[in-house]
């Protein structure tokens, strides 16, 4: 969040989609309000990535701004080998 949102990154990265500044600035209210713990961009946008234990509020703010939403649970287990050829 902090180089992403406050160190000018997002506009860096903005050149392949223009209103991914003023889009993150409307959403930067998720993490800065707690309702996310994680709040970020893919490394050349327009993805947004967040995470949170709060699905309801981040999903209707995501829907508000009219994104696309994939919603996944993390997967914590370590690497495993499912079939080798």
């Amino acid at each position: 969040y902090e180089y992403r949102f406050k160190m000018g990154s997002i506009e860096n990265c903005s050149y392949c989609y223009p209103p991914l500044t003023a889009l993150c600035n409307r959403l930067a209210y998720l993490k800065k309000d707690g309702v996310v713990e994680l709040l970020s961009i893919s490394s050349v946008g327009p993805t947004i990535v967040a995470v949170t234990k709060d699905v309801k509020t981040c999903k209707s703010a995501f829907e508000k701004e009219n994104l696309n939403i994939f919603e996944f649970t993390p997967e914590n287990r370590k690497y495993m080998v499912i079939t080798k050829e």
